[in-house]
């Protein structure tokens, strides 16, 4: 990782617009270039004499200059264009084969050239530059882009690992009771509901209570163990209505000997960092924590499944006739 950000640290450095060179071909290939291409123009030019004359007779020369430029910078475009205006001189303006000027009218050809060729390697020049540029900055885009998609991998690994750590941690020091999931999936297989479910609001936490009650005592929980879930049910309700949202309901589930309620809202959750002291604290109390209601459900019923995240927040309250024996216990049993 410390190699990859070093390198895109680089690339980032020598792409800054203040760290940037003109690409200017200085090596010998671009002098080379220049010479091969005025050859091969001049030559082609003297072909035509048959068919064109010489008139115009600098005009082909032109192609040599812009090709260089583009391919090896000014300097050797600039030496292409003097080879042009002393090929077109010595081969095309009278007297031929010879550097002399007949005509004023040739020195204004001459200069002509010179200065519509100069102008077009400037252009051709900026071109250049700004393509390459572009390449530059469609590198640095992509390379910044892979820098932010593996930093976002990491962060979620990272955050994936810390959550499987925190719940086995809170899974541990609850001795079983608590159960931290990750998905939907990770929730208990819901008993069946009893009736619809019930929108939470402070008007109707009272119903909420007494219908957990009374399917409680329908479904042989004893008294003791009913009222713990009615405690258990009442707090997680209450602090669904302070931290959740208005859209929370409670679902009653049950079957002979095992009652569940489902409690779920809509709010921004708990976060990751947030949740042992919002779990295991008592008194605890933030803008998304439980305060005193995860401390004292966890003391009143068998288990608790939290799946808690930006979308919401779901709860399910477990409650069995006969408490389940201690996670400690079963596995010390397993153990013989």
């Amino acid at each position: 990782m410390s190699t990859y950000i070093s390198q895109r640290s680089n690339h980032v450095l020598i792409s800054h617009p203040s760290n940037r060179r003109l690409f200017s071909g200085t090596g010998w290939q671009g002098y080379a270039l220049a010479a091969v291409a005025t050859a091969l123009v001049v030559i082609l030019r003297l072909l035509l004499v048959p068919v064109l004359g010489h008139q115009p007779p600098l005009m082909l020369l032109i192609l040599p200059c812009v090709l260089t430029a583009w391919y090896a910078g000014v300097r050797p475009a600039l030496f292409a264009l003097l080879l042009c205006a002393l090929a077109g001189d010595y081969f095309f303006l009278p007297p031929f084969g010879s550097l002399a000027i007949s005509h004023s009218n040739d020195v204004e050809r001459i200069l002509f050239f010179i200065a519509v060729v100069s102008f077009i390697i400037w252009l051709s020049h900026e071109q250049r530059i700004s393509s390459r540029h572009i390449l530059e900055d469609r590198e640095l885009l992509a390379g910044l882009l892979d820098e932010r998609t593996h930093l976002m991998d990491q962060i979620a690994e990272g955050s994936h690992r810390q959550r499987i750590f925190l719940q086995d941690v809170l899974f541990s020091v609850t001795e079983g009771k608590l159960r931290l999931c990750e998905t939907e999936a990770d929730l208990p297989m819901p008993l069946p509901p009893d009736g619809d479910p019930i929108t939470l609001t402070p008007a109707t936490l009272r119903d909420v209570r007494h219908k957990t009650l009374a399917v409680a005592v329908v479904h042989g929980l004893p008294d003791e163990r009913c009222q713990d879930l009615v405690s258990a049910t009442g707090e997680c309700s209450m602090n669904a209505i302070q931290h959740g949202s208005t859209s929370g309901t409670a679902m009653i589930c049950a079957e002979p000997g095992r009652v569940q309620v489902w409690i779920r809202d809509t709010g921004s959750g708990i976060a990751v960092t947030d949740l042992p002291r919002a779990t295991l604290l008592k008194g605890h109390s933030g803008g998304t924590s439980f305060g005193h209601g995860f401390f004292i459900m966890l003391r009143t019923v068998d288990a608790i499944w939290l799946l808690t995240g930006p979308q919401g927040t779901t709860v399910v309250l477990e409650q069995s006739a006969i408490a389940p024996e201690p996670d400690w216990f079963t596995r010390d049993l397993e153990g013989f």
